[in-house]
């Protein structure tokens, strides 16, 4: 009746090797330029903080994070208000490391912001669909 755990030596060995890779300069400084602000429309408690620490982790300038205007969102909204392509590759990117599908990924550009005192180039609405845990 006792367990055992074996390590998985493949999943190790990426993590030391991302961990220990040089940052990728270019990569953050073009995000370093991308204003992102990060909702939580989800029920799960501090989630917009979770998703925020994650993109700072992988170079994004998040400006801001908050709860939403409702907290029942099935799906995660990415909501792209910039017209360039750097902000939508940074998008797609965001959908990669918050785990989401890309299609979250909305192209709004030239659609007034929510809050247009404070612009930004990328707006993320966490909705049910969002899962800090997953792998």
């Amino acid at each position: 009746g006792a367990s055992v755990q074996l390590p998985r030596e493949e999943a190790i060995r990426n993590l030391l090797e991302n961990f220990y890779a040089p940052l990728d300069l270019n990569r953050l400084d073009q995000t370093n330029k991308i204003r992102v602000r990060v909702l939580n429309g989800s029920p799960r408690q501090e989630a917009e903080q979770l998703a925020a620490a994650a993109l700072k982790w992988e170079g994004f300038r998040v400006v801001g994070s908050g709860l939403a205007d409702r907290q029942d969102y099935v799906k995660t909204s990415i909501l792209v208000y910039s017209d360039s392509q750097e902000s939508l590759s940074a998008a797609e990117r965001a959908a990669r490391v918050l785990r989401v599908p890309p299609a979250a990924v909305q192209q709004l550009a030239g659609v007034e912001q929510p809050d247009p005192a404070q612009p930004v180039d990328i707006l993320i609405i966490l909705g049910r669909d969002y899962n800090p845990c997953r792998r």
